[in-house]
């Protein structure tokens, strides 16, 4: 545009703004929001949480939730072309998180490694409604696009 001034070194890039809604994954749609977007060189993720494509709750404990959350994580990162150590930060929200984080501790090691990614752990006491049983983990993440 008439104006612009674009400074030295920096290329303009496309403007990108896609919906990505893995058929794996439970039809987000529904429930009014969508698994991810891809937006300008990042993709922001809905909540992902231990649920099969029902969506029924994968398990009564935070063990069993967190690696189904991990496991749909994976899914919609393959559906962006990205991985999980394309993942830049980890909002992990958990009910009973005295009694719940060493549940979560193998399944996070399970799928992240040194130097790990960047990592909050937030105390709920309640997570979404949308399935079929008590949700007692869900993982908010963001991940880079382009490099």
């Amino acid at each position: 545009p008439k104006g612009l001034t674009i400074p030295n070194g920096m290329v303009p890039t496309a403007m990108t703004d896609e919906m990505i809604n893995p058929g794996e994954l439970f039809d987000a749609t529904e429930f009014g929001f969508s698994q991810a977007r891809e937006r300008n060189g990042v993709l922001h993720l809905s909540g992902q949480i231990g649920v099969d494509s029902e969506p029924r709750v994968a398990g009564d404990d935070v063990e069993s939730q967190a690696r189904k959350a991990f496991e749909n994580l994976g899914v919609a990162l393959e559906a962006a072309g990205k991985r999980y150590d394309d993942v830049g930060k980890v909002v992990t929200y958990m009910v009973d998180l005295e009694d719940n984080v060493g549940g979560y501790r193998e399944p996070w090691s399970e799928v992240f490694d040194k130097p790990y990614q960047c990592h909050t752990l937030v105390g709920v006491d309640q997570l979404s409604t949308i399935a079929d049983g008590e949700l007692l983990v869900e993982l908010d993440v963001e991940a880079v696009l382009d490099e």
